[in-house]
C-alpha cells in the first residue's frame, strides 16, 4: 500500500477530531457542536490553528505535496517521544502530536469532562 494511501484517510480523520476540539467559539457554542448526534463539520472555521508535534508527519506532508492543501494554519512543534509530548498536551500548547506507532488521544474537547 502506499504511503500516501495510507497517510491520507490516516492524517483526516486526526485533524477532524483535532479541530473539533479546538475550534473556538465558548464554552455553549462548542457543547453544541459536539453533540453525539451532531453532523461532522464540513468546513474548517477561519483563523483555526492547529499545533502539531510530530515532525515526522511533517516531513511526510512535505514530500507528498499535502501540506500546501490544507485550508487552516498549521504550527509545527517541535516535539518528538512520549514524555514530552504528554506534558505539551497538558500545557496546553499542542494539539496533535505521536506516541509510538499510535497517537495519544489525551486532549479531550471543551465540552467533554
Amino acid at each position: 500500500m502506499p504511503v500516501s494511501a495510507f497517510l491520507r484517510p490516516t492524517l483526516a480523520v486526526l485533524l477532524l477530531a483535532a479541530l473539533a476540539g479546538c475550534a473556538g467559539g465558548g464554552e455553549q457554542k462548542a457543547a453544541a457542536a459536539l453533540a453525539a448526534d451532531a453532523p461532522l463539520p464540513t468546513s474548517v472555521p477561519k483563523g483555526t490553528k492547529l499545533i502539531i508535534g510530530d515532525p515526522p508527519t511533517k516531513v511526510a506532508l512535505q514530500l507528498s505535496g499535502e501540506i500546501d492543501k490544507f485550508s487552516f494554519d498549521i504550527e509545527w512543534a517541535n516535539i518528538s517521544g512520549g514524555p514530552q509530548t504528554t506534558e505539551a498536551f497538558r500545557a496546553d500548547a499542542l494539539d496533535v502530536g505521536a506516541v509510538a506507532d499510535i497517537p495519544p488521544s489525551t486532549r479531550p474537547g471543551p465540552a467533554c469532562p
